[in-house]
């Protein structure tokens, strides 16, 4: 493989064995992002998980890099995910539901874990907005995805 993809494997590889937990290692998280961005300034995942560490460790530039993501991979669940996640920290729950309802549409291929907490958010954001019809729609779609769930009751 090309060095990118090799730091971009290793990256994302850190990311799910949650060896960046810690607080202290956000910065290693963003920088070996960074270095991976250098190499391929095109991988639109690179740019989500780099939002995402940059959220966590309370950096500027999430909306930049998740805007990022989007223009290179319009279809990203991860990337329209993020999106809603950080529309729902600064309270923009239109926005947010908006991008959670883009995620469950390409989420086709997606585990049902994703979904549940993708259909979940969605939910919040709608009962935020008083929609509580469509919130309790949700809330039943996510409870027919956590059936299967081992992680939710």
């Amino acid at each position: 493989p090309n060095c990118w993809q090799a730091l971009y494997s290793k990256a994302v590889h850190m990311h799910f064995s949650n060896y960046w937990d810690p607080q202290t290692r956000l910065d290693e998280a963003i920088s070996l992002f960074d270095r991976v961005l250098e190499l391929n300034p095109n991988c639109g995942n690179a740019y989500a998980y780099r939002a995402f560490y940059k959220a966590k460790a309370k950096r500027a530039g999430v909306e930049s890099d998740l805007d990022m993501a989007l223009s290179l991979m319009p279809k990203s669940v991860l990337a329209h995910q993020l999106k809603g996640y950080f529309y729902l920290s600064k309270k923009k729950f239109n926005q947010a539901e908006s991008e959670f309802s883009i995620a469950i549409l390409h989420s086709r291929n997606t585990p049902d874990t994703t979904k549940y907490y993708l259909v979940e958010n969605r939910a919040y954001s709608r009962v935020m907005q008083d929609k509580t019809d469509l919130a309790l729609q949700d809330i039943r779609l996510s409870k027919n995805l956590g059936s299967e769930n081992p992680w939710v009751s």
